[in-house]
């Protein structure tokens, strides 16, 4: 009877993680909430004091500087999706995950996270059926051996 309870109690947990990720995906929350810098909104206009002519002057440190700020923020962003990902999916420990990762993404990406997480769901599903039948057949191997 106990390990009924465990799977029911891991099922529930499951059942909120993907609540979890979906609300999360619903209200954008792996978006960052920085705006994409432009390069036209770094060049400031400076008189020149010796012949007084307007010049441009583009402030690359400073534009660097928020770009870096936008790349970081989205990059963490990224990244907890993925984690929650391998998470929800149990596969935080597979070898493949980065590969499972990797092969959602090229075929989700163009529509959002919300189709990666839903590609990756067909891929893990996959995977898990392969390395089921391969032990299947190093049972009957093992067997055959005996």
């Amino acid at each position: 009877m106990r390990g009924k309870k465990k799977i029911e109690r891991i099922e529930q947990e499951h059942y909120e993680l993907e609540k979890t990720i979906q609300q999360k995906l619903k209200e954008d929350y792996y978006k960052t909430k920085k705006p994409y810098p432009s390069k036209k909104d770094f060049y400031i206009k400076k008189t020149c004091s010796c012949c007084n002519t307007e010049k441009e002057e583009f402030l690359k440190e400073e534009y660097e500087r928020i770009l870096k700020e936008y790349q970081d923020d989205n990059g963490r962003l990224r990244d907890e999706f993925i984690k929650d990902c391998f998470v929800y999916y149990g596969i935080e420990d597979h070898p493949c995950k980065d590969l499972i990762y990797s092969q959602a993404y090229d075929k989700g990406h163009a529509y959002g996270y919300s189709e990666i997480f839903c590609v990756m769901s067909d891929i893990v599903d996959f995977v898990m059926e392969i390395e089921k039948n391969l032990k299947l057949a190093q049972d009957v191997i093992n067997k055959q051996n005996s």
